[in-house]
């Protein structure tokens, strides 16, 4: 698809970094819009996240550099840390929040002048 995008972590417990694509596919955007529409209005519980949002967030980190936790991360292997989940989920939202920009692999639209 695209490049690595690296993502420092400001987290004191979780120096390091996670790698993303450096855009979201259609695909990965239906998902994650999917994911989070369905936990409004919801109680946010431990085992919806980990059931809904693990798995997404686990698919869009590519590469994972922090310490204890295994280059490539399922849901199971995912630390137990909320700080740590909110963080990624933030980089996710990132990348949606900036996916209205133009795509780097799109063809260039043809010049009107």
């Amino acid at each position: 698809m695209s490049e690595l995008l690296r993502h420092e972590s400001p987290l004191a417990k979780w120096p390091g970094a996670v790698y993303t694509n450096q855009y979201l596919s259609f695909p990965e955007l239906i998902s994650f819009e999917e994911i989070m529409t369905g936990l409004k209005g919801s109680d946010i519980t431990l085992r919806l996240m980990y059931e809904k949002v693990l798995p997404t967030v686990c698919e869009f980190v590519k590469k994972w550099e922090l310490p204890g936790v295994p280059e490539q991360v399922t849901p199971e292997q995912f630390p137990g840390s909320a700080d740590l989940l909110n963080w990624v989920v933030g980089v996710i939202t990132s990348l949606v929040s900036e996916s209205g920009e133009t795509d780097p692999n799109s063809p260039k639209p043809p010049s009107t002048a």
